[in-house]
Order: C-alpha cells, then sequence, then structure tokens
C-alpha cells in the first residue's frame, strides 16, 4: 500500500470533490489511484448503496455486511466472493455471476436476480422474500432454511439445488426445474408449480397445502400427500400405503382405510382420524398431537414413542396396541379399548381414562399422575401418581442408558453397546431374582439427552460437564456417579487448517486468543461442555463479545461434525473436546494431515455418567445396596489388566479406568453458564439460579 494512502472515509470525501456523483465504477476506480488510495480501500468502506457497479469485476472479494441497497448491479461478477450478512434491498443483479459465492444471511428481499448464475452458491438462510430470480440458475446451490415467499422463480433451473426447510409459500415456479432438488420438510404452501421438473426431487416432509400443480407431475408418494392435503374426502382407500416422515397436518382422514400404513414420524398434528382404520398401521414416533381419533381402529398399531398429547381417542380400539413411550399427557382415552396395549414407559399424566378398558395391559413404568380413572376395568393397573413401579417376577427387567450425541452414531453405538453388554453380566452376574437387559438407546440432541433422563425413559445418561448440571437442575432425582480419570482434568481444543496460516497459541492463558479476531470460529453442540461453553467462556475471557462471534449457523452439533468443518475450509477455526481430537489424530482412517491444533485451554471437570434414584425402585429387591452405588462399582471395577473385554472398553472410552464423581464436581458450571448464556442461540433454554 502507498505511504500516501488515505482511509476510506476521507478518501471517499476527496473522491466527491474529484469526480462527479454520476462517475462510473472505472472513473471512480481511476480517482482512487489518482490520489494515491488503493482499491481494496475503496472495497473496505462496503457502502455502496445506489451505486452503479454493472458489470464490475468483484471476483473473489470479501464483502460481507456490504450494503448494496438499490444498487445498480446488471452482469457484475461476484464469482466466489464473500457477502454474507450483505444487504441487497431492492438491488438490480439481472445477468449477474454470482457462482460458488458465500451469501449466507445476505438481504435479498425484493432483488431482482432475473437470469443470474448463482450455481453452486451457499444462500443458506438467506432472505429472498419477493425476490425475482426468472430464469436464474441455481443449479447446486444451497438454499436450506432461505426464505423465498412470493418469489418469482419461473422457469429457474434447481437441479440438484438444496431447498430444505426453505420457505416458498406463494412463490411462482412455473416451468422450474427441480430435477434431482432436495426439498424435504419446505413450505410450498400456495405456490405455483404448473409444468415444474420434478423428476427424483425429494419432497419428504413438504408442505403441499394448496400447491398449484398437476398432480400427475408428482412421483407416487408426494403425489398421494397433495391428495389427501388438497382433495380431501372419508374413507379414502390407503391400506398399506408408506407416508413415513410426511407431513399430513390437519389432514382430513375420516373414515379413511390405513390398515397396515406405514406412518413412522409422519406429522399427523390436529389431523381428523375419526373413525379411520389403523389395524397393524405403524406410527412409531408420529405427532399426533390434537389428533382426533375417535373411534378410530388402532388394534395391534404400533405407536411407541408416538406424540399423542391433547389427541381425543374417545371409543377408540386400541386392543393390542403398542403404545410405549407414547406421550399421552392430557389426551381423551374415554371409553377406549385397551385390552393387551403394552403402555411401558408411557405419559398419561391428566389424561381421561374414564370407562376405559384396560385389562392385561403392561403399565410398566408408566406415569398415570393426576390421571381420570373413573370406571375404568383394570387388574394390574397401579395406583396412579405412582411414576416407577417394581415389576413382577416374571418379567425382565430393562436398564436403559444413554449418551450426549457428541460423535458419529456409528461411534457412539460401537462404545455404549460394548459397556450395555458388560452392565449386563455385572447385573446377572450379582443377583439370579431377574434378568436385566440393558439397552443403549440413542438420543437426538443434547437437550433431549437432558429430558429423557427426567421423564424416565433413560435411567443412566453419560452427560458433559454443563448438560449434566442442567439435568440436576431440572431434576433434583439426578445424580452423578462416576467418570474418566481424563475427565478430571479436561481440555478444549482449538484447531486450523494449516493453510489458512494461524499461527499456534503458547501456554493455556486464554487472553492470548485475541490473536483469533476477525476469525470464523464453528462450535459443536450449543451445550457441549468442551466443543462451545467452555471454550466460549475463554474467549470472552479474551474479550470478546456476542456479535465478534456471530456466525450463521456456527454450531455444528457435534466433535465430528466441526473436524469436517474446518477440513472443507468453511471455517477458520473449530473447538473440540481433546480427547475425540487426540482419538481422531490415531485412526489411520482420518485424513488430517491438513489441519493442526493451535491452543489448548486450562483444565477443567467434564464428562460423566449420571443416573436418575427413580430407577432404584425397580431393583430395590434385587440388591442390598442402592442401584446408583452398585452401578458406580460396576464402573469403578473396569480395570484393563482384568480382562479383553475390561481393555477394550476403556479404550474406547480413552481412558486409564472410571472413577468416582460427585455433584459438587460440576458447580462451577452455575457461573460459566451465566457468563455465556448470551453467546448462545435463543433456542438453549437455560435454567440457572438467579
Amino acid at each position: 500500500m502507498h505511504n500516501n494512502t488515505q482511509q476510506p472515509q476521507s478518501l471517499l470525501q476527496a473522491l466527491s470533490k474529484k469526480i462527479p456523483p454520476d462517475a462510473s465504477f472505472l472513473q471512480t476506480v481511476q480517482a482512487i489511484r489518482s490520489l494515491g488510495g488503493d482499491f481494496a480501500d475503496f472495497l473496505q468502506d462496503k457502502d455502496f448503496a445506489g451505486s452503479d457497479l454493472s458489470g464490475v469485476d468483484l471476483t473473489g472479494a470479501e464483502l460481507d455486511g456490504a450494503n448494496f441497497i438499490e444498487a445498480y448491479l446488471e452482469g457484475t461478477l461476484f464469482n466466489e466472493a464473500s457477502l454474507q450478512n450483505a444487504d441487497f434491498l431492492e438491488a438490480e443483479l439481472q445477468k449477474a455471476q454470482l457462482k460458488k459465492a458465500n451469501l449466507k444471511g445476505a438481504k435479498l428481499h425484493q432483488a431482482i436476480l432475473d437470469e443470474a448464475d448463482l450455481s453452486g452458491a451457499t444462500i443458506r438462510g438467506a432472505e429472498l422474500l419477493k425476490a425475482k430470480l426468472n430464469g436464474a440458475i441455481l443449479e447446486a446451490t444451497d438454499l436450506r432454511s432461505a426464505d423465498l415467499k412470493e418469489a418469482q422463480l419461473e422457469k429457474a433451473q434447481l437441479q440438484k439445488a438444496d431447498l430444505r426447510n426453505a420457505s416458498l409459500q406463494n412463490a411462482n415456479l412455473s416451468e422450474a426445474n427441480l430435477k434431482g432438488a432436495d426439498c424435504r420438510n419446505a413450505n410450498f404452501e400456495n405456490a405455483n408449480l404448473r409444468r415444474a421438473t420434478l423428476d427424483n426431487t425429494r419432497l419428504q416432509g413438504a408442505i403441499l397445502k394448496g400447491v398449484d400443480i398437476d398432480p400427475a407431475q408428482l412421483e407416487r408418494k408426494p403425489q398421494t400427500v397433495w391428495e389427501i392435503i388438497n382433495q380431501p374426502r372419508a374413507g379414502r382407500q390407503l391400506k398399506q400405503v408408506n407416508l413415513s416422515s410426511e407431513n399430513l397436518r390437519e389432514a382430513n382422514l375420516k373414515k379413511a382405510i390405513l390398515n397396515q400404513a406405514n406412518l413412522s414420524e409422519t406429522v399427523l398434528q390436529e389431523a381428523d382420524l375419526t373413525e379411520a382404520q389403523l389395524s397393524g398401521a405403524i406410527l412409531t414416533d408420529a405427532n399426533l398431537r390434537e389428533a382426533n381419533l375417535t373411534r378410530a381402529n388402532l388394534s395391534s398399531a404400533n405407536l411407541a414413542g408416538a406424540g399423542l398429547r391433547e389427541a381425543i381417542l374417545k371409543n377408540a380400539n386400541l386392543n393390542n396396541a403398542d403404545l410405549t413411550n407414547a406421550q399421552l399427557a392430557e389426551a381423551n382415552l374415554s371409553g377406549a379399548d385397551l385390552r393387551g396395549a403394552n403402555l411401558a414407559g408411557a405419559d398419561l399424566r391428566e389424561a381421561n381414562l374414564q370407562n376405559t378398558d384396560l385389562r392385561n395391559t403392561n403399565w410398566q413404568e408408566a406415569n398415570l399422575e393426576a390421571a381420570n380413572l373413573t370406571g375404568a376395568r383394570r387388574d394390574n393397573l397401579p395406583i396412579p401418581k405412582q411414576t416407577r413401579q417394581p415389576v413382577s417376577k416374571t418379567q425382565e427387567l430393562r436398564f436403559v442408558i444413554g449418551a450426549i450425541p457428541d460423535q458419529e452414531s456409528q461411534e457412539l453405538e460401537k462404545i455404549y453397546g460394548s459397556l450395555g453388554e458388560y452392565l449386563a453380566e455385572q447385573f446377572n452376574q450379582s443377583q439370579s431374582k431377574h434378568r436385566v437387559q440393558v439397552v443403549y438407546e440413542a438420543v437426538e440432541n443434547y437437550q433431549a439427552a437432558v429430558e429423557r433422563l427426567r421423564s424416565g425413559t433413560l435411567d443412566m445418561v453419560w452427560f458433559g460437564g454443563v448438560t449434566g448440571w442442567l439435568a440436576q437442575q431440572q431434576v433434583p432425582q439426578i445424580m452423578a456417579i462416576a467418570q474418566r480419570d481424563i475427565d478430571a482434568h479436561f481440555r478444549s481444543v482449538f484447531i486450523a487448517r494449516q493453510d489458512h496460516g494461524i499461527p499456534s497459541i503458547e501456554g493455556d492463558d486464554p487472553n492470548a486468543l485475541t490473536v483469533l479476531r476477525s476469525k470464523k470460529i464453528t462450535f459443536g453442540d450449543p451445550l457441549s461442555t468442551s466443543g462451545a461453553i467452555m471454550p466460549l467462556f475463554y474467549l470472552k475471557q479474551a474479550g470478546f463479545s456476542a456479535e465478534d462471534l456471530a456466525e450463521e449457523d456456527q454450531f455444528s452439533g457435534s466433535h465430528d461434525a466441526t473436524i469436517e468443518r474446518i477440513k472443507s475450509g468453511e471455517f477458520d477455526v473449530g473447538v473440540l473436546n481433546q480427547q475425540v481430537w487426540e482419538s481422531r489424530q490415531k485412526d489411520p482412517n482420518q485424513d488430517l494431515d491438513d489441519i493442526v491444533e493451535i491452543w489448548r485451554s486450562p483444565e477443567f471437570c467434564d464428562y460423566h455418567w449420571a443416573i436418575h434414584r427413580e430407577a432404584s425402585k425397580r431393583f430395590k429387591e434385587l440388591f442390598d445396596l442402592a442401584l446408583p452405588t452398585k452401578v458406580q462399582a460396576f464402573l469403578t471395577k473396569i480395570d484393563s489388566s482384568a480382562s479383553e473385554q475390561h481393555k477394550e472398553i476403556l479404550r474406547l472410552f480413552g481412558a486409564s479406568k472410571f472413577i468416582p464423581a460427585g455433584d459438587e464436581d460440576y458447580t462451577i458450571f452455575e457461573g460459566v453458564l451465566k457468563e455465556v448464556k448470551d453467546f448462545l442461540p435463543s433456542s438453549v433454554k437455560l435454567t440457572i439460579p438467579s
């Protein structure tokens, strides 16, 4: 840079005297140079509102947050430019080139992008309300969660575009090419898709209410969804149909024939299924909240894990139905036939069970608090308000373990499946009254792990320090019992791509993290102790604010996902836990040659096993010690010198042994969470004592 280069503000003031306001961009650049300025300084100002930059080559420019409101940008080259959170309100971008540009979070409200080339661009979460994209090229473009309501996309090229969770209500997509596009869970309500190409388009879970389309354009499954939503009629024949994971919210399925249909994970919230035939249907994990199933036939149906809160099941036939872990709080089941049904672990708090037939029903661990059982026929039904009940001597006991999903699911299955086998052996060797089965069940996210331990559908969970502490705030009956030897002295690791040139930081003083200012940092799950909470705490100590670190989609969800983001170059710096990082470095299948460690944090307490004290009630006749004490003993006796099984378990956990842990080991997180709560997404709900 020249020595006499002026700051952008003063440079622009000088320009206003040297050239007229309507000067071309080329004249402006020439004027900058005649004043001894640098073109880069001009770009740094990032305020181009109302400017005429048509045809200008801005390939690869760093223009995050730039102001292009009402700018004239016809034919402008933005290929591979970084335009995150840039504002293009009502800008004219006809025939502009934006190939592989990064427009995450950009505002393109009412922008004109007709015939623009956005192939391979990242437009995730961008605002394109009422934008004009007629004839635009959006092939392989990332439009996840983008707002395209009322957008004009006539004849747009959207082959292999990613439109998952995008909002396209009232959009015009007539004659658009969506071949191979991923439109799962997108909202097309009242959109125009006439003559659109939909070959191999993924529409699972998409909202198709009011969509203007010839149903023949759709493949069989989405065609059925469209017909159910938009052409309602009673008695529809849908026997053995597969509509798993589809969105049928508020659908009219009165008297529908759905025997043996696959409706697993389907959204049927507020649907009308009055007198529907659902015998043998699969409704596992389906969302039936507030659905009307009056007089429906659900005999032998599988409703395990289904959400039926506030649903109406008056006089329904649920004979031999599987309702394991179903959510039936406040549901109306008056007069229903539940003979032989399996309601193990079901939540029936405040449910109306008046005059129901409950004979031969399995109620193990069912929650009947405040349920109305007036006139119910019952034999083995526990007294209401007992949420857990000791099982009979003829039944097998289940001890269900879970873990926060901080790694790839295959890795988690391997780790906790191995430990489950060991625990089952210990349970069954130490007593002979009942056979105990230890089961590992995966959870969707960190918050779900807390909720499932709270509700009692999990007995013991492998938590991070933060999630375990939060669980205890919600449910005092949860207690920490064991941790690995490494968890008493745990650290977070900051990593980066070697070619990004970020220097290694000596020592563990958080103040040294100031060198990361202006870098894009990605974290794991927002509630990950080592992948988010503690790193954010140290960054705050170094003077970073929530605004300094704010990035679109900055939480990857897991440590492995964080590594992948750094490998791809999507972010400059990633943070994860030391054990996962060291494990992946030793894995010959991991390609980490280009990734380097740049900093290790100070030590803190992290992972631990937590158990629900109430689980002891089911096991009280088996052991002379309380269940938490017994399980703690099982864990701490694992010794790598005892057997290959023990050695393998410790290898998978990256530890030398398990040691006792107590609730007091994690009280530090109350203060930490108060410090970092403003750095977390609004979706994260924290319970922190005032």
